[in-house]
């Protein structure tokens, strides 16, 4: 019995250690990590994205783990492919006035073979000739831009 009871107890550690949680991967920076984009598929190709830059310094004390509170007007997005200064268009639904949107430092865009908007865990969020909805964040500078953000990927703390 005594052997048996080691075998569990051996079981039961061995299952605890798979169940921890392993932080997720991304670039640290002052105790804090932001998340990396998503791999390019095969056969995708990658086109450029406004991308809210992560800080060059983590100032002590600074929160980075939280989001704007406004909701994104309904839009749809479009692939220009001679506008090298734009290559991806955003436009209300129903009117069709242009808006300029910045994403969260992790999302990337690519052609697959329309255009998709990617997460940094691989999730589709935008794609192209399709209403796009619910999204949120806020204008975060002295501009037009709305800064797309999605609580699901912001930088999160490092646990020491």
């Amino acid at each position: 019995m005594a052997g048996l009871g080691r075998l569990l107890l051996t079981v039961a550690l061995v299952a605890l250690g798979c169940g921890q949680i392993s932080q997720p991967q991304g670039i640290e920076r002052g105790g804090w990590v932001w998340p990396t984009p998503a791999p390019l598929p095969d056969g995708a190709t990658a086109v450029p994205l406004d991308v809210a830059p992560m800080p060059a310094v983590v100032g002590p004390g600074v929160e980075y783990a939280a989001c704007p509170m406004a909701l994104l007007v309904p839009m749809t997005i479009h692939h220009v492919p001679g506008d090298a200064a734009a290559p991806i268009h955003y436009r209300t639904v129903g009117g069709g006035e242009e808006i300029h949107v910045r994403w969260q430092f992790g999302f990337t865009a690519r052609l697959a073979p329309e255009l998709e908007i990617v997460a940094p865990d691989g999730r589709v969020v935008a794609r192209e000739g399709r209403p796009v909805e619910g999204l949120g964040g806020g204008s975060t500078g002295n501009d037009d831009t709305f800064t797309v953000c999605i609580g699901d990927y912001v930088p999160r703390r490092l646990d020491r």
